[in-house]
């Protein structure tokens, strides 16, 4: 089952590592959520605080990949290479 949802990430986008980082907050939002449902304020707060720092770390890593394509794209749109 590992082995499948490895394949499934890897086969399926650019960035692997980065899409579990985003996958992995929004699961443990989700769980903190359901803590906080039942009454486990300590544990969701827990589980937040790991969601935010996972999504935060995704995020970060998304904007720098899309700002290096966008830096890539504007230093051949004006042919900077000279």
């Amino acid at each position: 089952m590992l082995r499948f949802v490895i394949s499934f990430v890897a086969d399926r986008t650019a960035h692997p590592v980065l899409s579990v980082l985003l996958g992995l907050g929004v699961a443990f939002l989700g769980v903190g959520f359901a803590a906080d449902a039942v009454g486990r304020g300590l544990e969701a707060g827990f589980f937040g605080v790991y969601a935010s720092m996972l999504l935060f770390l995704g995020v970060i890593g998304y904007g720098a990949v899309f700002a290096g394509k966008a830096a890539r794209k504007l230093w051949r749109q004006y042919d900077l290479d000279a």
